[in-house]
């Protein structure tokens, strides 16, 4: 990842203040249904403790599901919680799985309206998706939920899951057996993890320096919508960040750039970007370890985490280094277009993952 190259030009504040940051809290339950549907609507019930099972075990196998293709399905009951949910996981204790007509299998998580029936299961909007090996029989795994599942969960509700094998497709009675089952004593849970806030990181221009700035930070967002720094306005764009840490976050850090070298601000995700800039550049005014909190991208392929949105981080590559940060990539290829550099993962050059 390319660093700064020159001094930065324009500051907003010396001495912003980080949001205190709180321990997110986590939120583990158990689920009150599960079962399965044959494809002829026969079904085991719906107690907790019941067995679950997805796609097609032939005749070869036991008569649980020797009609042909079965489904599964979860209930949860969520309690009451504040805050908002950025990270869900469905953890399932498997037992039985057979795949004799792939090395792998997917098993796709989706939404579910109750009343349901077994064309309803797996069919909704995709939460969560799943390969499946022989080697993962009698193991405990989590399917990371995206997004779309987070938004999906209320307090005081109850959250549907339905699942089942999409690939290879089930092939009927008589095709080759496509299994996944667990049966009691097999636990199955939802794993959330909420955080108080999720703020807007709002971006402002300065026409008369074609300068850039973002913060979270509401002193710094009044002072320059009130005009006390003239000449800044907003973009209209923003990217959303975690005002709290949490296992799977970054903390973002914030440095000034004091006259004599610049005038601007700095952001990075990576810890040891963050330590390299203190140590190549002791003039700059390590403001905080952590203004937001965000996740990383992958530090080869530059894939954000499922559900997440990239940022990209462009230097002006002129005296007056600013840099400009978005997750709109027709703004990041306009910007490349009028001579901005790309800074980031990848191939995109991905910098953070935003909410």
């Amino acid at each position: 990842m390319k660093l700064l190259r020159s001094a930065m030009l324009f500051a907003l504040f010396a001495c912003a203040v980080a949001p205190a940051v709180t321990r997110a809290d986590l939120i583990y339950l158990d689920a009150i249904q599960r079962g399965w549907i044959k494809q002829t609507g026969a079904g085991n019930g719906t107690a907790g403790g019941n067995g679950y099972a997805a796609g097609n075990c032939g005749v070869s196998m036991s008569n649980t599901c020797l009609d042909g293709e079965i489904r599964n399905f979860f209930v949860f009951n969520v309690p009451a919680y504040s805050g908002q949910i950025v990270t869900a996981g469905l953890v399932l204790d498997t037992g039985a799985i057979t795949a004799s007509q792939s090395v792998q299998m997917t098993y796709e998580v989706t939404s579910l309206s109750t009343p349901f029936d077994f064309s309803a299961l797996g069919t909704g909007t995709l939460f969560g998706t799943r390969k499946y090996s022989v080697a993962n029989a009698a193991t405990t795994i989590e399917i990371p939920l995206n997004a779309a599942a987070a938004a999906a969960i209320r307090p005081m509700s109850q959250f549907v899951l339905g699942g089942r094998i999409t690939v290879p497709m089930p092939q009927g009675p008589a095709g080759k057996p496509e299994f996944v089952f667990a049966g009691t004593p097999g636990r199955t849970r939802l794993h959330l993890v909420t955080f108080a806030a999720i703020v807007d990181v709002v971006e402002f221009y300065n026409a008369s320096l074609d300068h850039y700035f973002v913060s979270s930070l509401q002193p710094d967002i009044d002072a320059l919508d009130s005009g006390r720094f003239p000449g800044w306005a907003r973009t209209g764009e923003t990217f959303r960040a975690l005002s709290e840490p949490s296992t799977v976050t970054s903390p973002v850090c914030r440095f000034y750039i004091p006259p004599p070298y610049g005038d601007s601000h700095f952001y990075s995700a990576s810890p040891s970007e963050c330590d390299l800039v203190k140590s190549a550049f002791p003039m700059f005014v390590y403001e905080s370890a952590a203004v937001m909190h965000v996740e990383m991208p992958d530090p080869n392929r530059g894939v954000c985490p499922s559900g997440r949105v990239p940022v990209y981080r462009l230097w002006n590559a002129r005296a007056d280094t600013n840099h400009r940060y978005t997750m709109s990539i027709g703004i990041r290829d306009a910007m490349v277009a009028k001579g901005y550099v790309p800074e980031g993962y990848g191939p995109d050059a991905v910098a953070m993952c935003a909410y």
